[in-house]
């Protein structure tokens, strides 16, 4: 929706310091969706959540070092899903303009608007 805007952060990342051979091992990530009406007259509203990801083995086992916001948030997504995100950035979109739909009114006496019959 033009004039709402929503970005995805990482918060937190939690790592599991020994996992057998590995060292340092992520294992879950706190994440946040901003959204911001505020342009519009709405709200800005924060959905906050956490994802635990698969242990990794040596094969695919990325160090911390390594390790990029890019590589994480693909972790979450893959775990949390595309039709999820999009509900959740939905549900925060509807939520920040809630307050737009609260400052209407409602006209009824209008000589054209017309009646269900």
């Amino acid at each position: 929706m033009e004039g709402v805007t929503q970005n995805w952060k990482i918060t937190r990342i939690d790592v599991l310091p020994e996992l057998g051979t590995l060292t340092n091992v992520v294992n879950m990530v706190e994440w946040a969706l901003v959204t911001d009406a505020s342009t519009l007259g709405g709200h800005r509203h924060v959905s906050i959540g956490q994802t635990v990801l698969t242990l990794p083995n040596s094969d695919n086992y990325i160090p911390l070092e390594s390790l990029t916001r890019e590589q994480t948030w693909a972790w979450v997504q893959e775990i949390v899903g595309t039709a999820r995100i999009r509900e959740i950035e939905a549900n925060g979109a509807q939520y920040a303009i809630t307050v737009i739909n609260t400052q209407t009114q409602t006209i009824t006496n209008l000589n054209w608007i017309e009646s269900i019959d």
